[in-house]
């Protein structure tokens, strides 16, 4: 184990406990203790076996378009979701439905990575933006688990504050086998943090997919209709808007 591992884990074991027990009782993580510590029930199925992990709402939703295209591209895997928070857990069941698997994302300590890998089997771990967990990612590279970072994004802000322990995650971002990032600056940040630059491409946004295969040409015009007359150019609609 290299010293930043090392220290991580120091740090991870005597913190752990106050950090759980604050995340409970603010009903952030719920129950099925056991699964967080990696003692999941075994699933049958595939090949391929795909674990993608998304924390919450807003992940899941981006979830939901990438495991849409994993099902329509290899129809025979299996493919099952973690999550983080109890939200996205709900979120994850209703937009996947009551017989897609589902488990809690296992902490990254106490042995909880090398157990849930162990026990599920992946052969691909799908993770969506930034979630990057040490213990876990390198238990898969020992595993012989293909990695893949999908819609990754790295604010500045958050780059800053990478940079402070970049002596862990330039290790951490070697056991990505390929990091999907959305912009070219969020490819160049995580270069910037030890990624390795033949591993990185820019994918764009998944959560534009998700919106464009929910689009519906009928309701488009039936607005037309109501909206009347615009002229012949196209008619540009802005959402969530802010300065800048």
């Amino acid at each position: 184990m290299s010293p930043a591992y090392g220290l991580y884990n120091l740090i991870v074991s005597l913190a752990g406990p106050l950090i759980l027990g604050a995340a409970a009782a603010k009903g952030r993580l719920g129950g099925r203790w056991l699964e967080r510590l990696g003692f999941y029930s075994r699933i049958n199925g595939g090949p391929p076996r795909i674990w993608v992990h998304a924390v919450s709402v807003g992940e899941v939703q981006v979830a939901a378009a990438v495991i849409q295209a994993l099902a329509k591209r290899c129809p025979e895997g299996l493919i099952w979701l973690t999550t983080t928070t109890e939200t996205g857990r709900r979120a994850a069941r209703e937009a996947l439905g009551p017989g897609f698997p589902l488990f809690p994302f296992p902490l990254d300590a106490y042995g909880g990575p090398r157990r849930a890998i162990r026990r599920l089997k992946p052969d691909l771990i799908v993770i969506l933006e930034t979630e990057l967990w040490p213990n876990f990612l390198r238990e898969a590279h020992r595993a012989g688990v293909r990695t893949m970072l999908a819609n990754g994004r790295i604010s500045p802000r958050s780059y800053k504050n990478y940079q402070k322990v970049r002596f862990l995650f330039g290790e951490v971002l070697g056991y990505l086998d390929r990091l999907a990032m959305i912009r070219t600056g969020d490819a160049d940040r995580v270069i910037g943090l030890g990624a390795d630059p033949g591993r990185t491409l820019v994918a764009g946004n998944a959560k534009y997919d998700l919106l464009m295969a929910k689009a519906d040409p009928d309701r488009a015009a039936r607005l037309a209709v109501r909206l009347g007359p615009l002229g012949p150019g196209p008619v540009w609609v802005a959402g969530s808007t802010r300065e800048g």
